[in-house]
């Protein structure tokens, strides 16, 4: 039963449970010397993917470590994916700060993604908007023109300048 349990844990590559069944095989007595030598092999077996585990889990933390570094934010998203997935238990305080800085790269990251595509739907109706501008001072400045004064028509004609700076090619010269 228990290697059983042993060999479905390893199967499904939970550290967890692998290390659960080790500590349940140590703690079997008074079994027969082969079923006893066959629980010790698992025990050592168990022991070495242990390791192999932690190497894994080791080198999943520093390549991670060098996205947040390198500021990769794709490499980041899939890092942290299978870092919560595969080893957010018994974090030491050094993996829990790799992780932590990456979530918070990658929670800055997502939010000026979104900012830039709100300012990417926005531009069109603030360009239209400004075109629009464009559009009523030059009808305000050739109805008006003779009777503004000349500060007046400065003050119009650098609003006019500014909005059509910001309407961008939505303003031509027809």
């Amino acid at each position: 039963m228990l290697l059983r349990r042993l060999a479905d844990a390893r199967k499904a590559e939970s550290v967890v449970v692998v290390t659960r069944v080790c500590r349940d095989i140590s703690a079997v007595d008074g079994v027969d010397k082969e079923t006893q030598a066959r629980l010790n092999a698992a025990l050592v077996d168990a022991n070495r993917w242990l390791e192999g585990q932690a190497q894994v889990r080791h080198n999943l933390f520093s390549r991670l470590d060098k996205a947040v570094t390198g500021q990769h934010a794709n490499q980041i998203r899939k890092l942290l994916a299978h870092v919560n997935a595969t080893a957010s238990h018994d974090r030491t305080e050094a993996e829990n700060d790799i992780a932590n800085a990456a979530a918070s790269y990658f929670a800055a990251f997502a939010r000026q993604r979104q900012a830039e595509a709100a300012a990417r739907r926005a531009a069109p109706y603030g360009s239209r908007a400004s075109a629009q501008r464009v559009s009523k001072i030059l009808n305000n400045l050739r109805h008006h023109n003779r009777q503004l004064p000349t500060t007046e028509t400065r003050a119009l004609v650098e609003v006019l300048a500014q909005a059509a700076a910001e309407a961008g090619d939505r303003v031509t010269a027809d």
